[in-house]
């Protein structure tokens, strides 16, 4: 018998096969690569759906669902209007 044990008060138990944690990960920007060396190092299996490949399509920690058919709406981030007369902010340091 298998037993995960989910919180306080939550168990799975499974009889027979062995229980797989999997991570389904919607993406796979910089931030997915990170989510998926995540789940690696706490022993869960990362699985990656994306309609194109980006960097984390690339790891093989994972397992990659590409699905090109369908296209995911790209937005810009927003921005607020700077007052006039205001400094764009320096990033140098």
């Amino acid at each position: 018998m298998t037993s995960i044990h989910l919180g306080a008060n939550y168990r799975i138990e499974c009889a027979g096969a062995p229980v797989t944690r999997q991570l389904v990960i919607l993406g796979s920007g910089i931030t997915a690569l990170a989510v998926v060396r995540s789940a690696h190092r706490l022993g869960v299996a990362p699985i990656i759906f994306d309609t194109e490949q980006d960097i984390a399509t690339a790891s093989r920690l994972a397992r990659v669902e590409t699905h090109p058919g369908r296209h995911r709406e790209r937005s810009s981030p927003a921005r607020c209007p700077r007052p006039p007369g205001a400094q764009r902010p320096h990033l140098d340091g």
